[in-house]
């Protein structure tokens, strides 16, 4: 499949629901398949299933999250599976997002224009990566 035919699946992990529901909006807007899990439990659910998504954005506060599982779960995966993780913190969750392992980190608020680079460059990296 042509990387311009590949539809981007992606994963928001947020409990926040206008920010979930913008994510969702931004995201679909841009010809992205977007699932959400509201909590700890959600987002276990997706990353234990088949499903593939190209990037993952994670709140790092969210309550009740295992950040260590999570991570865990994450790289159960093989290397060229893995996905990569955008951390949402509306602080700097330094310890967060390291454990996370994430390849970026968008401070709440942030703007959506930035979301959707992020989402451009790091879902074409996990589509040739994929194909190859």
């Amino acid at each position: 499949m042509a990387e311009t035919e590949h539809r981007h699946d992606v994963l928001v992990i947020e409990d926040d629901p206008t920010i979930r529901r913008v994510l969702c909006e931004v995201l679909t807007a841009r010809g992205c398949q977007v699932v959400v899990a509201r909590d700890s439990a959600e987002a276990s659910a997706h990353l234990s299933s088949d499903r593939r998504p190209c990037i993952l954005f994670v709140d790092t506060m969210l309550p009740g999250i295992d950040l260590r599982y999570l991570t865990e779960q994450l790289h159960l995966r093989p290397v060229q599976e893995r996905v990569p993780v955008v951390a949402l913190t509306a602080s700097r969750n330094a310890a967060g997002v390291r454990l996370l392992g994430a390849v970026d980190c968008l401070e709440k608020p942030f703007a959506f224009g930035r979301v959707l680079d992020i989402v451009a460059k790091h879902c074409a990296r996990v589509v040739r990566q994929r194909s190859s």
